[in-house]
């Protein structure tokens, strides 16, 4: 948990019993552990809202998502966006919202080979670069969201 967050607020933070229990018991949608951090994190079937959802997630956490056969019993279709930010980009964003030094250096150093390796392998469906402002992103977002719809429709 960041400085600037409060559990119930942007997450829910939970013991690492609570976690297994959730991970053995719940409908798990994504999963995600960090292998130099131990940190885990996770959403469930119980978070979706209508028929599209969104949820960010690492490249363990695709990987975990796509070696499911079923997501709690649910037909889910699932399709990746990689969205591409330069370190100095990423540490200038992580400073900004009060994440000290050390930990976005031990942040950036335990996830650059896993994301380095999922963008050179092309795991991800789409990607977008995410070097201009909020908007653009947006509007890039938004752009993919609709194709996907689009083809979704024609695929029913």
């Amino acid at each position: 948990m960041r400085a600037s967050e409060k559990d119930g607020r942007e997450h829910f933070f939970v013991s690492k019993d609570r976690m297994e229990e959730i991970c053995s018991n719940e409908h798990v949608l994504a999963y995600t552990r960090f292998p130099n951090t131990g940190y885990e994190y996770c959403a469930t079937t119980e978070s979706l809202k209508g028929d599209v959802n969104v949820y960010i997630i690492d490249p363990p956490g695709v990987e975990w998502f796509k070696s499911q056969n079923t997501l709690g019993g649910l037909d889910v279709e699932f399709k990746s966006i990689y969205v591409d930010l330069p370190e100095g980009q990423i540490r200038k964003r992580a400073l900004s919202r009060g994440d000290g030094e050390e930990a976005v250096e031990a942040r950036l150093t335990s996830e650059r080979e896993i994301f380095d390796a999922f963008y050179e392998d092309n795991q991800y469906d789409y990607c977008i670069s995410n070097t201009g402002t909020k908007e653009e992103l947006e509007a890039k977002t938004d752009a993919i969201y609709h194709m996907i719809m689009r083809d979704f429709g024609e695929n029913r």
